[in-house]
């Protein structure tokens, strides 16, 4: 027996809670370095005090995909496998918040911190939500739903200091503090993210335990057996993996590596050698920070489009692994010398 399908509408609703993490994972994607920056971090400091990113999803990944997969939380109204742990966007929310009125660098890594743990529990369900919801004749159409407004949500992100400062909020302040243009914008995330969530929670139930076991008929053969060590489940299926998630996992280990060097760096670099600009409290500075954030839109944009589009195409016809390497040829073949003045506008 297979689970009923949805109409289009149940999909959207489904996937505005993810629109809404979009959004806050971008703002603080785009803006931690500037913040830390501008709170006085030297330019050497960033990735250490960047680090929460990566050893908050080490940790909380795992566990929250498996306590989320074995236990099933009765909160009322609110019961489910995979909505309770969206309710943590309350915490990130009000971890935006404290981030918008840091006055100090042991305060902003601190609401990092929080923020990055809160976000890992909301984020890591998303994609298993969608897999107990929706049947399996639709289950590509409600990824990509969940997952184009999951972009959407990082593009809105990204922009949000630049389109108020374009407002007339202003985008550079006093040394030490936050510019007024990146405290509303962390605002504005927080509401985003828990008014995302809310609808979410409110607008989908999920089906029980028991209707899960009608839907799935019968337990597959090859199921790890139960164990209430949330650990030793985890070991279990890291030994058991299949060979083609190991050979994945080594081909995201280098792609992460890239984008963890990027992460920090990207506002200084640019900020520095576009905008000429390496004081934090200067108005060109900001005009950069502001212009990195466009960056990071148009990078998404382009992801997304050319994953829909040429991708799929691509490889069907190479094949995925030599796709792989041809993108990753292309953008190794990128001249290394940049010639940064060609991207100098007027914001």
């Amino acid at each position: 027996m297979d689970k009923p399908p949805l109409s289009r509408l149940k999909m959207l609703d489904m996937s505005v809670a993810n629109m809404g993490s979009g959004v806050a994972f971008a703002l603080v994607q785009g803006n931690m370095a500037r913040i830390f920056q501008t709170l006085g971090a030297d330019l050497d400091r960033l990735p250490i005090l960047m680090i929460a990113g990566p050893v908050t999803g080490l940790l909380v990944q795992p566990l929250v995909g498996h306590f989320s997969d074995s236990t099933w939380l009765r909160l009322g109204p609110l019961s489910g496998r995979r909505r309770p742990y969206f309710m943590v966007g309350a915490l990130a929310a009000a971890a935006l918040a404290g981030m918008s009125f840091a006055s100090s660098l042991i305060v902003a890594v601190s609401c990092y911190w929080l923020l990055d743990i809160a976000l890992n529990v909301v984020i890591e369900p998303f994609r298993a939500f969608v897999g107990d919801m929706v049947p399996a004749a639709q289950r590509a159409q409600g990824l990509a739903i969940n997952a184009g407004l999951g972009c959407i949500g990082a593009v809105v992100g990204f922009m949000l200091p630049f389109l108020l400062a374009h407002l007339h909020i202003a985008n550079h302040a006093a040394h030490g503090d936050v510019p007024a243009s990146v405290r509303l914008a962390l605002l504005l995330a927080g509401g985003i993210l828990l008014a995302g969530v809310g609808w979410t929670v409110w607008r989908i139930r999920e089906f029980s335990p028991e209707e899960q076991a009608r839907f799935a008929g019968h337990v597959e053969a090859n199921e790890p057996p139960h164990t209430r060590c949330a650990m030793a489940q985890i070991a279990f299926d890291l030994r058991h993996m299949p060979q083609s998630m190991r050979r994945l996992a080594v081909i995201h280990f280098f792609t992460w590596f890239a984008l963890f060097i990027m992460w920090p760096f990207m506002t200084p670099v640019v900020t520095q050698y576009a905008f000429h600009a390496t004081d934090p409290a200067s108005a060109a500075y900001n005009r950069g920070a502001d212009f990195v954030g466009l960056l990071y839109a148009a990078f998404n944009v382009t992801t997304a489009i050319f994953g829909v589009l040429a991708l799929p195409a691509i490889a069907r016809r190479f094949g995925t692994g030599r796709t792989h390497a041809l993108c990753l040829g292309v953008g190794v073949a990128v001249p290394r010398q940049h010639q940064w003045h060609r991207f100098e506008v007027v914001i």
